[in-house]
């Protein structure tokens, strides 16, 4: 596609390209974290994103700057900050601006294009503190729980219910 003379390659990222990962997988916890592609951390599942990603990082080497026009919430803001930081380099940001529309017709396009704004800094560091707080809690009380779970399995319980009219309890023991 051309505009204003220059040429403009457009490149989707099927949502989240790059996840939060643990630095020591041996760990029995998880605060220390970085992000990766998800290809790489989910090979099973989320392999259809490499092909996407390598797309990202073939055309980012020829590009003078960038544009992001990912949803303007703040799941899209850390997609398409992730896709330029990792994808095209940390050195893409510094050429960036953002896209803001709310429908898809001609008229919005073009005058998201022509009047961009920068990459709201607020937005990604929601979005990253909202990963970052879900990785510690979603992960880490979920291995403690399966620990907990497992080493339960190893016990035999003895458990009493009671009912009263005043009070209603149960008893492992």
């Amino acid at each position: 596609m051309e505009r204003d003379g220059k040429d403009i390659t457009v490149l989707s990222a099927v949502g989240h390209l790059y996840s939060l990962t643990p630095d020591n997988p041996k760990d029995k916890v998880y605060f220390d974290l970085h992000w990766a592609p998800l290809f790489e951390i989910d090979k099973k599942y989320k392999n259809y994103t490499k092909d996407y990603v390598r797309a990202i990082k073939k055309y980012a080497k020829d590009a003078d700057s960038y544009i992001h026009a990912c949803d303007y919430d703040i799941e899209g803001t850390l997609i398409g900050y992730h896709a330029l930081k990792y994808g095209c380099g940390e050195d893409a940001l510094k050429k960036s601006s953002r896209m803001k529309f709310s429908t898809l017709t001609k008229k919005d396009i073009v005058e998201a294009y022509e009047n961009r704004i920068p990459i709201d800094r607020h937005q990604v560091d929601s979005g990253v503190a909202r990963h970052i707080l879900d990785f510690y809690f979603g992960v880490n009380i979920s291995k403690a729980l399966m620990k907990s779970v497992s080493a339960a399995k190893k016990k035999i319980f003895k458990v009493i219910c009671r009912k009263s009219s005043n009070s209603d309890f149960v008893y492992f023991g």
